[in-house]
């Protein structure tokens, strides 16, 4: 992804434009413009931003990825620590080690309209009467997730499956990055 970002400042240089003399907002759209096109093409999902690059190439290096209950590495991975993964990766903070747990500890509901790109979302599936699987939201309907049958995959919230069983959404990415804004000022 790095050689992308060279090759887009090299092209600009070569059309008169010297990356020196990019402000900062200039480099990050040129940088967010490549995100956006690099995984929408990657995870073959639309979208208009890419906040977090980290959670999305954490996304795409493990999609395909065989299931394998208790599983946390590229030999097999379960839901609960794929999406820790994912969080480790794109937030430096680890969840729990079980999609009930990780349940447990959102800091904040999220019902499914109001989404956003590195939320949580959870589901009861079968008879389960706690949250049994867990995903991550990645925009325009989609997340993803580690299932049992496919492993690592993409979906859409409004395939019947996951319209039937999904109970809420979890948000606790704003509240790592605000919690690291206060650390790194030096108020905590």
């Amino acid at each position: 992804m790095k050689n992308y970002f060279f090759i887009i400042l090299f092209s600009l240089s070569v059309n008169g434009i010297c990356a020196q003399d990019l402000s900062r907002h200039q480099k990050d759209s040129i940088i967010n413009y490549y995100n956006v096109g690099y995984y929408s093409q990657a995870l073959n999902l639309k979208l208009d931003t890419v906040a977090n690059p980290q959670l999305f190439a954490a996304a795409d290096e493990w999609l395909g990825t065989t299931y394998h209950y208790g599983g946390d590495d590229m030999r097999g991975i379960d839901c609960s620590h794929f999406s820790a993964m994912l969080y480790n990766y794109g937030y430096g903070f680890m969840l729990g080690n079980s999609a009930h747990a990780i349940h447990k500890s959102v800091k904040m509901l999220v019902a499914k309209q109001d989404l956003k790109e590195g939320d949580l979302v959870f589901f009861k599936i079968g008879r389960s009467n706690i949250i049994s699987h867990v995903g991550v939201y990645l925009g325009n309907n989609k997340f993803v997730h580690a299932t049992t049958q496919a492993g690592v995959i993409l979906s859409d919230l409004s395939e019947p499956y996951y319209k039937k069983w999904f109970v809420t959404g979890g948000r606790m990415h704003q509240f790592i990055l605000n919690r690291k804004n206060i650390t790194a000022s030096g108020i905590e």
